[in-house]
């Protein structure tokens, strides 16, 4: 089970010749390893349902892959004075990405563990009206995505000088053409980077790449007309020394024991002498 588990293999590999030849473990079965999963599986949920009480938060997250709703719920709570945070389900949402529907969801997996609603403490996650409307109708307050809500204001930042952004991504657009590429990639092994709508941190990424690269770029003559150049360059490179400092404070957000109490004092700060002088 060990082999089959860390390795990611499908449970079919168990009778597979090939397999067998190279391992030196006694002959199972596919129905004898399905057995001692599920009896793992019971032991391991009666000890998570024993160790979370009769209190604690949960925190989730969902996403979308080939047009399938997923969600992922952990148990967060307290062991001696000590943080835990256990997955308890990783599942697919069929009944939708309504309110109603991830407090039936959440609601079914807790069942699994013995649990009920009203044993929820708070919650845990981002900021989106889905969410808030899941805390509202638990009656719990809801921690909102430090991270979350630091991109959100990130973002308003970009807003100011996305005209020197689209004029990057189409530079970087440019540079990814067979021959741009090509020719580029005589002079340096760093590609073209173009911005990720969803994420804020690839447009730093690009912007970063634009200047380190910006001296080959010029050797490209059919991409020169997309060069900034004066003022517009130093504005690009002003940009890039604002997100820097924004991405240091991304990355201590993300800190295992970070607390709200420092999460307040990082955005206090970054009012004060980021946002202050923007």
């Amino acid at each position: 089970m060990d082999w089959t588990i860390q390795r990611d293999l499908p449970i079919n590999e168990v009778p597979n010749k090939s397999m067998r030849a190279v391992v030196t473990m006694k002959p199972t079965t596919v129905g004898l390893l399905k057995q001692y999963m599920s009896h793992v599986t019971g032991k391991v949920g009666r000890a998570i349902a024993a160790e979370m009480g009769s209190s604690f938060s949960l925190m989730f997250d969902g996403w979308m892959r080939h047009s399938n709703q997923c969600l992922g719920l952990y148990a967060v709570y307290m062991v001696n004075g000590e943080r835990r945070q256990l997955l308890l389900a990783l599942s697919p949402m069929d009944a939708g990405q309504i309110a109603d529907a991830h407090l039936d969801h959440i609601e079914s997996v807790l069942d699994l563990y013995g649990k009920e609603l009203a044993m929820v403490c708070f919650l845990v996650d981002s900021n989106c009206s889905t969410d808030q409307s899941v805390a509202t109708k638990l009656r719990v307050p809801l921690i909102g995505c430090a991270s979350h809500l630091f991109d959100l204001a990130v973002y308003q930042v970009l807003e100011d000088s996305q005209t020197q952004i689209d004029l990057i991504h189409s530079l970087m657009i440019q540079l990814r053409q067979v021959k741009n590429a090509t020719t580029l990639s005589k002079a340096t092994r760093l590609k073209p980077i173009k911005t990720n709508a969803t994420r804020w941190s690839a447009t730093f990424l690009m912007l970063q790449r634009y200047v380190k690269i910006r001296d080959t770029i010029l050797t490209v003559n059919t991409v020169e007309e997309y060069v900034p150049r004066g003022n517009a360059h130093h504005r690009i490179v002003a940009l890039i020394d604002k997100l820097e400092e924004l991405d240091s404070v991304c990355v201590k957000l993300q800190a295992e024991q970070r607390t709200l109490a420092e999460v307040c004092l990082l955005f206090n700060a970054c009012v004060e002498k980021i946002w202050a002088s923007i």
